[in-house]
């Protein structure tokens, strides 16, 4: 009995220290499993900062593309309205009125009897050919102080004529004294040739022609009053002007163009 005594009391113990071991072994493991589990969670943590950094990033990167999109279509619908009071020489006459009014460039006395409408296209051949032939009668009515006229630059034919009626623009609100030569010398060099002419090309051709200066250089290589052509068209289309050159006397569309001779017989006639 003693002997067997023993033995009980030895399964006891080792059975006592087996649930210890177990125990210990337990909490390793759960250690290890809480570790795991803590580092899985760090793991999903990172991975949602590393994601929302992406998504964030390219939020930032559309946002910016869209408020550039925005911008620059809010840039390209502004219109830029040259301005300019001022009196000017044309021929031997001096202090001849001049004012950019509304879509025109007017040069005449207010008080002339005879207003002349003409809306034209530096890239239309007939304007240019039309410029050509009474450009010259059209000043020399002007200055005889009878007739005042309006210029009205609009684009039907070719991107030239948007691009050059800016640099025009660009003349009358700088250098209104060279007008009358830019004018004209934008529809002479109008050909195959010079019709794809950009923006930096039409400020070398007038500063060729003497006419430049800082701020007027930057207007024409800017292309500051393209959209004002383009305002030009449109409205003039509005009024039923369809094609160039359409001229005006007083208000009433002649039928035909008039050449130099019938534009005197008819001013002739209104003043008379």
């Amino acid at each position: 009995m003693p002997g067997t005594g023993g033995s009980s009391h030895l399964g006891i113990d080792i059975l006592g220290g087996m649930g210890k071991k177990d125990d210990r072994t337990l909490a390793i493991r759960q250690k290890a499993n809480e570790a795991r589990m803590r580092e899985k969670k760090a793991e999903a943590r990172r991975r949602a900062l590393i994601q929302g950094g992406i998504i964030l990033g390219v939020l930032v990167v559309v946002a910016a593309i869209v408020i550039a999109v925005v911008l620059g279509n809010r840039a390209a619908r502004e219109v830029a309205i040259p301005e300019n009071t001022a009196t000017i020489s044309v021929g031997e006459t001096s202090d001849i009125p001049f004012q950019i009014a509304g879509t025109a460039v007017r040069v005449g006395s207010e008080e002339a009897p005879v207003t002349i409408s003409l809306y034209e296209d530096f890239s239309c051949p007939h304007c240019k050919d039309y410029e050509a032939a009474v450009g010259q009668t059209l000043q020399e009515l002007i200055a005889e102080g009878d007739v005042a006229v309006e210029y009205h630059p609009i684009n039907v034919v070719s991107e030239y004529g948007i691009r050059a009626g800016s640099a025009a623009a660009c003349v009358a609100a700088h250098e209104p004294e060279s007008w009358t030569t830019a004018h004209a010398s934008l529809f002479a060099v109008h050909d195959a040739s010079t019709d794809a002419w950009n923006n930096e090309q039409f400020a070398t051709f007038l500063n060729g022609q003497g006419i430049g200066g800082d701020e007027l250089t930057e207007c024409v290589e800017s292309g500051r009053y393209a959209n004002w052509i383009k305002q030009n068209t449109l409205e003039a289309r509005d009024a039923g002007i369809a094609s160039t050159p359409t001229l005006l006397i007083n208000g009433e569309r002649q039928e035909a163009l008039l050449s130099p001779e019938q534009l005197r017989a008819a001013v002739g006639e209104i003043v008379s």
